[in-house]
């Protein structure tokens, strides 16, 4: 359990510098920049969801 929560947080703060990366290269030129990001959002929760109940 260790082992996977750890690589489980990586994964999660991974996930948060990339959409941040894309959100500050896209920003410009997006009209909807939050509905981008609560899209990611949702689509980090159901992965990990999906995660989790492979375990």
């Amino acid at each position: 359990m260790g082992t996977h929560t750890h690589i489980y947080i990586d994964g999660v703060c991974l996930h948060f510098k990339y959409v941040y990366t894309l959100f500050v290269q896209i920003q410009s030129f997006t009209p909807e920049p939050l509905l981008f990001i609560h899209n990611s959002l949702v689509e980090l929760s159901t992965r990990l969801l999906k995660h989790s109940q492979d375990e």
